[in-house]
């Protein structure tokens, strides 16, 4: 995929998750609090990627070129920026994760770079670095107590995720006895 399609592709999905969550949180007569970050530079990133020992994937880079992170992205869980990867609270809170995984031998988890995470819970998506690709993908895993889910890019992790969260409003729909 072009670096045009790819960009159309992630603003094609990023608005269809944003409105599904935002409808979702209607239903639910809940307030919607999620938020988009506005670009991180390209100096940011190459900045992370060298902390963090890692070149991301085009389609993660091409996303924090155009939000730096996603607040509330999925419940308390955020798409971490920059700035929540590599410091303050965020980034302390998953070391302490990263030290319970790697106590349990989960080193994949352990090792991993986390892209979703809240500062309260245990449900998280990281790179796993040892699934890196020749062309330069990884896989996105998702893992709360242990590995639940795995998808081949960011952007399938994200097609996933659209996918989930319209399935919750059919069944939100459903019990309020409305209309699919």
């Amino acid at each position: 995929m072009n670096l045009s399609d790819l960009h159309a592709r992630l603003e094609e999905l990023v608005a269809r998750i944003f409105a599904r969550r935002e409808e979702l949180k209607r239903l639910r007569g809940a307030p919607s609090r999620q938020q988009l970050n506005p670009p991180a530079a390209e100096a940011e990133i190459e900045r992370v990627e060298r902390l963090l020992e890692i070149r991301f994937p085009d389609d993660y880079r091409a996303f924090l070129l155009m939000h730096d992170g996603w607040r509330r992205f999925d419940g308390e869980n955020d798409l971490l920026s920059t700035e929540q990867m590599t410091s303050g609270p965020m980034k302390d809170s998953i070391r302490e994760l990263q030290n319970f995984q790697r106590e349990a031998g989960d080193l994949p988890a352990a090792e991993g770079v986390v892209i979703v995470a809240s500062l309260s819970g245990m449900d998280i998506a990281f790179y796993d670095r040892g699934s890196r690709r020749q062309e330069g993908g990884m896989e996105v895993v998702r893992w709360f107590s242990g590995e639940y889910r795995r998808f081949p890019s960011f952007l399938e992790f994200l097609e996933g995720y659209a996918e989930s969260v319209e399935r919750r409003i059919v069944n939100e729909r459903q019990k309020l006895r409305l209309p699919s």
